[in-house]
């Protein structure tokens, strides 16, 4: 069984006459690296925000670890998404904006302690840890 997988999925915004994501088939096993690179306007960010359920699928099936998602709320599909506009705070530390989704879940302060820590290790933030975004080392 796959983690995320794409059954003929369509996708075609009101006022269009044709699939901006048209009859897309895909499997995507857990842990699996995969990235969508394509011109713009083929329909990668369109494909992810149905993934995440921001936008709606007008045609096919979206299954998470085997169960259908069409119509689950996106705060239940229990994963996340990262905007290519960063959706930073710009009032908190870089630590702060990294669990603050799991603050929003009510997850035990030790737990998102440790979770924070591993992103910011694995993503080589520990120096920006307690910077706010705006504040960058001059170049």
């Amino acid at each position: 069984m796959s983690f995320i997988e794409f059954k003929n999925v369509c996708k075609m915004y009101p006022g269009s006459n044709k699939n901006t994501v048209d009859n897309f088939t895909l499997n995507i096993e857990e842990k699996e690296f995969i990235a969508f690179v394509g011109p713009s306007g083929c329909g990668k960010s369109t494909t992810l925000r149905m993934i995440a359920g921001f936008e709606e699928i007008t045609g096919g099936e979206l299954y998470i670890d085997g169960k259908k998602v069409n119509d689950v709320a996106p705060r239940d599909r229990g994963i996340s998404m990262v905007f290519q506009n960063y959706a930073l705070y710009p009032h908190m530390t870089v630590e702060k904006n990294i669990g603050y989704g799991l603050k929003n879940m009510k997850m035990p302060a030790d737990q998102i302690k440790q979770k924070v820590d591993w992103a910011i290790k694995i993503l080589g933030l520990e120096e920006y840890r307690y910077r706010k975004p705006n504040n960058y080392p001059p170049a």
